[in-house]
């Protein structure tokens, strides 16, 4: 079983206070309220690094929205869109 991403890679001091809370067991809300953050820069933390390294989620995420941005401006501008490589 792999580690969590953010037990691998390091993190900035307020990404760690909210993934130590996070394994915890702290809800979303609790943790924006204890450290005085938003709630939408914490859930933003916990979804880039609650995942699994082998999960391929946040990678997978990236991966398809790049697909998707390209296919949009291919259909935009093609003639200004080149091949892939």
């Amino acid at each position: 079983m792999s580690k969590p991403r953010h037990q691998i890679s390091p993190l900035f001091a307020c990404e760690q206070q909210i993934m130590d809370r996070w394994d915890g067991g702290r809800s979303i809300e609790e943790i924006a309220g204890e450290i005085g953050k938003d709630r939408g820069y914490v859930q933003k933390i916990v979804s880039r690094y609650a995942g699994r390294i082998d999960d391929g989620g946040w990678e997978d995420m990236v991966r398809f929205g790049s697909l998707e941005l390209l296919a949009a401006l291919r259909r935009h501008h093609p003639d200004q869109c080149g091949e892939v490589r």
